[in-house]
């Protein structure tokens, strides 16, 4: 089953084309990496699955309906859901109340029991605490709930904006380079997380990353961006030998490139 379907999405800003004639399908339960250099157009394409950006071209759907002119939390609604590069967290919340501020969203109480804190608010109250409690633990977070966010450590940051993106019940997880600026256990330790959330909660995912071995441990099925142009699409293994990735990355296909090219 399709989930996300692109087709012939263009995307300019000013006279500079980010993206041209992008197409593409991601089918339910996929794992699919979109890898290219920087300013290849990667995140450009969450922003328009997420209408953080208007499309100039082109057409977005999700399981056959357009989603590219939908406000972003109606595509939330819907199941689509994003981290981002730059981790963005309520940094002076702690993390409980972090994962509690995305389940709010489902909350069906008014001003006025709010106001009056009546049985409804309460009952509501209490099933959000245990549910967030029950995600953090799922998420190997728990002892963590009452520290402020900005005191964990990078990689427990990015776990945890992970952990409020799962809060939102999402059919399908946009991750954007989850494993940016850790250190070589942190990075096996998010690929152990992801394999976990993937299994456990049957997601489809899209992952941007420049860690290959995050990309080769994850990803079924590869995508390669270069100025703004899908230019090669296939397995792990086919990518890694393609000497138009190898060039794009890298300007020379030599076997010397292709070995670094693998093990980047």
């Amino acid at each position: 089953m399709v989930l996300l379907e692109l087709q012939q999405i263009e995307k300019k800003f000013g006279g500079i084309c980010a993206l041209k004639g992008i197409s593409f399908v991601v089918n339910k339960n996929d794992i699919l990496g979109l890898i290219g250099p920087n300013g290849a157009g990667k995140t450009t394409i969450f922003n328009l699955v997420t209408r953080a950006y208007d499309i100039t071209n082109g057409l977005i759907l999700f399981k056959g309906k357009p989603i590219n002119k939908m406000r972003t939390d109606q595509i939330i609604n819907l199941g689509v859901v994003r981290t981002f590069q730059n981790i963005r967290l309520f940094k002076k919340l702690t993390v409980l109340d972090n994962v509690k501020a995305s389940l709010y969203h489902k909350a069906n109480y008014n001003l006025l029991d709010a106001l009056f804190r009546t049985k409804n608010y309460k009952k509501i109250e209490r099933d959000i605490d245990k549910e967030a409690k029950e995600l953090l633990r799922e998420m190997e977070l728990e002892k963590y709930v009452g520290i402020q966010s900005d005191n964990l450590p990078y990689g427990l940051q990015r776990k945890l904006e992970i952990t409020r993106a799962l809060a939102l019940a999402p059919e399908m997880l946009l991750l954007d380079e989850p494993a940016a600026g850790m250190n070589p256990k942190e990075v096996t330790d998010i690929i152990r997380l992801i394999q976990k959330i993937y299994t456990e909660y049957h997601l489809t995912m899209v992952i941007i990353e420049h860690h290959m071995n995050v990309i080769t441990s994850l990803c079924n099925n590869i995508i390669v961006l270069n100025f703004g142009r899908r230019i090669a699409e296939g397995t792990p293994e086919n990518i890694q030998k393609d000497p138009k990735v190898i060039e794009a990355y890298l300007g020379s296909s030599t076997q010397k490139k292709k070995d670094e090219i693998a093990y980047a």
